[in-house]
């Protein structure tokens, strides 16, 4: 009877162990998704699942400017146990303005008009983008300011111009962690963000 129950012993190690494996396993594939409503994760993989991350405070660190790094982080954490997601969100840049000459009906017309610009020597070229194309570029400017000079300036040669605002975006990133309570856990959590050469910002929330 004894090697039958050593026999159960090691059955139910080995069927434990294998479980916890498969559970490391799928916790390690990285996830994006969306910061506002988290009502679904991209896996990075491919295909998409439910977020049912249990209700409770997690650690959000962030905003973060390079992928890279969010994703060390990111790794760092699942390394030490923690579950973790990445998060991507883009937010609004100041526009830029471009400021034209046209449209032109034909591309002979806008080579004749580049041409007669370029005699002048004002420096523009033939843009190729939708919406705009075919008429003449002179210049993308930073500020509303530097174009409406610019303005001023092709009107005083004779030249009545336009004004495209054109739309910037850019990309931040976050790590959600799931860090439990436990004393060891948030030394744990730590030591994680004090690998880092410039600690990030980290804050906690609702993990749903």
């Amino acid at each position: 009877m004894k090697w039958l129950m050593f026999l159960l012993l090691f059955l139910n190690f080995a069927l434990a162990t294998f479980g916890w494996l498969d559970l490391r396993k799928g916790a390690r594939q990285a996830v994006y998704s969306s910061p506002l409503g988290m009502r679904e994760i991209e896996l990075l993989g491919g295909g998409r699942v439910l977020d049912v991350s249990p209700a409770g405070l997690c650690w959000l660190i962030g905003p973060l400017v390079v992928e890279q790094r969010a994703s060390t982080i990111y790794r760092r954490f699942l390394d030490v146990g923690f579950d973790a997601q990445v998060i991507v969100d883009e937010v609004d840049k100041a526009p830029g303005y471009w400021v034209y000459y046209g449209p032109i009906a034909s591309y002979p017309e806008s080579l004749q008009q580049l041409k007669e610009f370029q005699s002048k020597g004002i420096d523009s070229f033939i843009i190729g983008r939708d919406g705009l194309k075919g008429s003449i570029s002179l210049g993308v400017f930073e500020n509303i300011d530097s174009a409406r000079r610019m303005k001023k300036i092709m009107l005083a040669k004779g030249y009545e111009t336009d004004l495209y605002e054109i739309a910037k975006k850019k990309k931040r990133f976050w790590v959600r962690a799931d860090v439990s309570a436990m004393i060891e856990d948030k030394a744990l959590f730590d030591s994680v963000l004090g690998a880092e050469n410039k600690a990030p910002e980290k804050r906690q929330v609702f993990c749903n």
